[in-house]
């Protein structure tokens, strides 16, 4: 099923986003060689290296919910 708007990255991907930069390899290669957009590994990783969190952060439809 190819990825939609709106919708989640499985969950995997962002541990395979983490072991690519702590195995030396650039942002632009990982989004690259992941097939995902630069600023989502950006994010990802400023998220962990900002706040040590691994986790996705709680989504805009969320926060408006509570």
């Amino acid at each position: 099923m190819p990825w939609r708007r709106g919708q989640a990255y499985a969950p995997d991907l962002r541990e395979r986003v983490f072991a690519s930069a702590d195995a030396g390899l650039a942002v632009g290669k990982i989004a690259e060689a992941l097939f995902v957009s630069i600023p989502y590994v950006s994010k990802v990783l400023s998220r962990r290296r900002n706040t040590g969190e691994t986790t996705p952060g709680r989504s805009v439809a969320t926060c408006r919910a509570s």
